[in-house]
């Protein structure tokens, strides 16, 4: 069972989710997993849990990668968001990767594909909203 620290920070993802509309506070559905959580899966249970997995809370890389790999198994097109050094990996084996720009290392700037394109477009929509 899981302490109450543990369950703090899943219900914290919870809510963040929540209000950045990635699930809804009624979606039973929708899983928020701690990354060792999803890590200890069965090969079997993963495969089976990947399309209901929302969010992934206190995440190692490698569960980041495992993150990426499975839903592309079944199929999936998958894009990816990062920032370190220790995001490359992921970036890499992701469909889509998108570093965080300006914020992000070289490292993980290098493995990304969008992010000029969409810092362009945001840096667009700035300038011209401010007239």
């Amino acid at each position: 069972m899981r302490n109450a620290a543990q369950r703090t920070i899943v219900f914290i993802a919870r809510a963040i989710a929540v209000e950045c509309r990635i699930i809804t506070s009624d979606d039973i559905g929708g899983l928020v997993v701690e990354g060792q959580e999803f890590r200890n899966y069965s090969p079997e249970e993963r495969m089976k849990k990947i399309d209901l997995i929302r969010v992934m809370a206190r995440s190692s890389p490698f569960d980041k990668l495992l993150m990426v790999q499975w839903p592309k198994e079944k199929g999936h097109v998958v894009a990816v968001t990062g920032d370190g050094t220790n995001d490359a990996p992921t970036l890499k084996e992701a469909d889509v990767g998108l570093s965080m720009g300006i914020q992000g290392t070289e490292v993980a700037k290098s493995h990304q594909f969008l992010t000029p394109l969409l810092e362009l477009l945001l840096f667009s929509l700035y300038h011209l909203r401010a007239g």
